[in-house]
């Protein structure tokens, strides 16, 4: 597999994924989506910051270990031991718990996902199969925050259920 094709594409998804959301001002599946209360929009940002860490350490090392401070964590989560392994279970974790309220097919979906790159990762796989969950699981998650999270300022719309329309 074309490392560099690959990251390029997915660099590129997330930044046309970014531009949907700001030229859409707000989520795209607005009557799905709902606002995260602060503490689960920290959780999920802290949990993708942590996560972006730990796959940037194993796949772009020389570029984290020249970051100042960055090299003695991006070595532990290179060993791939139980430091490595919390570094990445604990912020899954953190996401899916800050997404919980989200639309449960899509979550189910982004923790599916987390559990597939985790378990390629910690278990013997070919780097093909881990790489494929990780698309998976940028795709999946870059979907919740574009399409389903809705913005805090602006109230919820709230579709009318069946009985409400008759």
């Amino acid at each position: 597999m074309d490392q560099p094709l690959l990251w390029s594409a997915l660099l590129g998804v997330v930044v046309l994924g970014g531009l949907i959301r700001l030229l859409s001002r707000g989520a795209v599946l607005a009557p799905r989506a709902v606002p995260l209360r602060p503490w689960e929009r920290v959780l999920v940002i802290i949990g993708g910051v942590l996560l972006i860490f730990h796959c940037s350490a194993m796949f772009f090392g020389p570029w984290v270990d020249a970051v100042p401070g960055l090299e003695p964590a991006a070595r532990a989560v290179r060993a791939g031991g139980p430091a490595s392994q919390i570094a990445y279970w604990v912020p899954a974790a953190a996401i899916v718990v800050g997404w919980r309220r989200v639309w449960w097919p899509a979550l189910a979906g982004v923790a599916v996902t987390l559990i597939g790159v985790g378990a390629t990762m910690f278990i013997p796989f070919p780097l093909v199969v881990h790489l494929v969950w990780l698309s998976a699981l940028i795709l999946s998650a870059l979907s919740v925050s574009v399409f389903l999270v809705g913005d805090p300022r602006k109230p919820a719309v709230r579709q009318p259920s069946k009985l409400e329309q008759t």
